[in-house]
């Protein structure tokens, strides 16, 4: 079994799963005494645990009101994926300085084989981190690190969206219709073809997660 780094670390790691999988919801606070009886921890880890997640792009810190997840406004969320969209293309097109693709383009077909096994099992997790699992072999191939920190940084905050669009959606998603035709045109050396489609892939989906994010608010409100 391997040990967390730290405790706030493993807390923000456990906290930033609950915010990814909306138990915790945008807009909804965080209040420190209710996460200590949770996970059955003192303070200081908690707060630091909240700290990270602020770095993040994950939680919010308001006077007086304490830590609460992010909430964001459709106009935020526009232009997340935008900029998502125009930097996971930039990281195909990095790709014409690698020559051999065949190394990437493997790794790509074994994680299209994995989400294709849990759309079969309706699993948003799995196919959630086959998504990243994509994305990243690219950008581990593109060489171009602080276009990878950035991206990064950005799927971060894009997780809990990602992830809610997804709940009880699986089978419909269309991710892996355009990994395959991103995968098929890098194995065939198309990659001006790959960068389009894979900016075509990000901003498709941008309709449905606006849809069930404001579904997500509600539904939020309604609890309240």
């Amino acid at each position: 079994m391997t040990l967390p780094t730290t405790l706030p670390y493993h807390m923000m790691e456990q906290i930033r799963e609950l915010i990814v999988d909306g138990t915790y919801k945008p807009g909804e606070r965080l209040g420190e005494q209710e996460l200590e009886a949770r996970f059955s921890s003192s303070r200081s880890p908690i707060r630091e645990a909240l700290r990270l997640l602020e770095m993040q792009g994950l939680v919010v810190h308001l006077p007086r009101r304490g830590f609460r997840v992010r909430e964001m406004t459709p106009r935020e969320i526009h232009d997340l994926y935008e900029l998502r969209a125009e930097l996971e293309a930039m990281s195909v097109r990095h790709l014409r300085s690698v020559g051999d693709l065949s190394a990437v383009v493997a790794r790509l077909k074994q994680s299209n084989e994995a989400m294709r096994e849990a759309i079969e099992n309706n699993d948003a997790w799995s196919h959630l981190n086959q998504n990243i699992a994509f994305h990243m072999a690219i950008l581990d191939c593109s060489g171009n690190l602080p276009l990878k920190s950035t991206l990064l940084h950005l799927n971060t905050i894009a997780m809990p969206l990602r992830h809610n669009a997804l709940r009880g959606r699986v089978s419909n998603n269309l991710t892996l219709r355009f990994h395959e035709q991103i995968t098929e045109e890098l194995e065939a050396g198309q990659i001006d073809a790959a960068a389009q489609t894979m900016h075509e892939h990000v901003m498709v989906s941008l309709p449905t997660v606006l849809r069930h994010y404001k579904e997500q608010l509600v539904e939020r409100t309604m609890a309240d």
